[in-house]
């Protein structure tokens, strides 16, 4: 027929879709579902960590699945040493990751068992929440490039084997990170009200993981507006009420700690302790250092803390380090580069100034600390994962046009600039 014309069956793309956004988001979840096997294969029983930390949380969170929420069996503690090893003793550390790990130990068979894959479990959602963060950032680009880097991580792998409060101190730093994105964004007053209650249960129970991620909540109550504060603190005080009266039951005052209990007279923080380069640190049980990192141990510089690098040099010096990726406990090196950049040209953004105030605070207050270890740094660390992510993806955009991969305007529908996303929108 004269002027017919010929189809292939081929339906056209709807508008503001193509191929390659389809793409991104496919591998993405792909990686995130492998991922959680690889994490879950780490978990093992008994954990490889150090003695008292991972046998504390791991009896604690028993002991919890039994209706025990104050005491454990003996496991190792140092300092008051007690007489009769025989009996039931408060745990030297606050209860809220142990109770995190506790449904997990109450279904399995074995609790052990329970609790070395529950915490393999949190650790694998420490991955998707930063993933997501830096979807949200910078788009799928920015979540690829966070995962890939997470995954890379000693850190991951070994908070997967190792029972520690790190990662998942970690987790709900990016948790709350999550909330002000969500807070920024919210179109309604409900969806504020919502994010911001999110935010401080977030913050409040990151204080019941450990007491100096309070600073975790002074970041949000700087950065959320008004109104926000004050649905913070009501959403983060039922936590702080809770650690009270745990401490109080359990120790006979609201102000005092495990540490009171097992090491009493002991001054955790000194500001001399910055500055000391004989600082102690973690020893070799933590993998995730070996107080040296993945580069070092690659390079042959030694496997353990005789030959380590991280545990010869002041506070001062190695949590910078760290950060830059100078040992790859965190991220290959300098690649951090691009997050500090990008918290820069993003610095107007509620959630960079989040990132950039919540890291500093969580460097900060450990450099007087007089036990060194670089997981004591993983919130700050993690965040700025996100922030790098977000920053790679940022340059992939302005790198598209010089190397002519500029998405075609009728095919691609770019919504109105987000200042919360980035310099550009994103």
């Amino acid at each position: 027929m004269a002027g017919s014309v010929r189809t292939t069956g081929v339906q056209p793309l709807p508008v503001g879709f193509t191929r390659q956004k389809a793409y991104w988001p496919a591998v993405t979840i792909a990686l995130l579902i492998a991922s959680l096997c690889l994490v879950l294969s780490q978990a093992v029983f008994p954990p490889g960590g150090p003695v008292p930390d991972s046998p504390s949380y791991t009896q604690q969170a028993i002991e919890m699945s039994h209706g025990n929420f104050v005491s454990i069996p003996w496991v190792g503690e140092v300092g008051q040493d007690p007489a009769d090893r025989s009996g039931m003793f408060p745990s030297r550390y606050p209860p809220g990751y142990s109770f995190a790990l506790m449904p997990f130990a109450a279904i399995a068979p074995h609790g052990e068992d329970g609790v070395a894959y529950g915490n393999a479990f949190l650790v694998w959602l420490l991955v998707v929440a930063a993933v997501a963060c830096a979807i949200l950032l910078g788009g799928w680009t920015a979540g690829l490039v966070a995962l890939l880097i997470l995954m890379t991580s000693t850190f991951i792998w070994s908070s997967a084997e190792d029972i520690l409060s790190d990662a998942f101190g970690a987790l709900l730093a990016v948790l709350g990170l999550l909330c002000v994105i969500g807070l920024a964004k919210a179109q309604t007053r409900r969806g504020a009200m919502c994010w911001a209650l999110g935010l401080g249960a977030a913050c409040g129970y990151a204080i019941t993981t450990r007491f100096v991620l309070g600073l975790l909540l002074v970041a949000a109550l700087i950065v959320v507006p008004w109104r926000a504060k004050w649905l913070t603190i009501i959403a983060a005080a039922p936590f702080v009420l809770a650690l009270g009266v745990y401490q109080w039951v359990v120790f006979g005052s609201p102000l005092k700690t495990g540490y009171d209990y097992w090491l009493p007279g002991l001054a955790p923080f000194q500001i001399g302790s910055a500055f000391r380069w004989d600082l102690p640190g973690d020893s070799i049980y933590i993998h995730a250092e070996r107080l040296n990192g993945a580069l070092l141990s690659w390079l042959g510089l030694g496997d353990g803390p005789a030959q380590a690098v991280i545990g010869h040099t002041p506070p001062l010096i190695t949590y910078p380090a760290v950060l830059l990726g100078l040992y790859w406990v965190f991220l290959p090196p300098f690649v951090a580069l691009a997050g500090l950049a990008w918290l820069w040209y993003s610095r107007s953004s509620t959630s960079a100034r989040f990132i950039a105030l919540a890291a500093a605070f969580n460097v900060l207050v450990f450099l007087p600390y007089t036990f060194m270890g670089a997981r004591f740094i993983a919130p700050a660390a993690v965040l700025l994962i996100v922030a790098t992510s977000a920053g790679f993806a940022e340059v992939t955009r302005r790198l598209a046009p010089v190397f002519g991969q500029r998405s075609q305007p009728a095919l691609v529908a770019r919504g109105p600039a987000d200042p919360e996303c980035g310099p550009q929108g994103h």
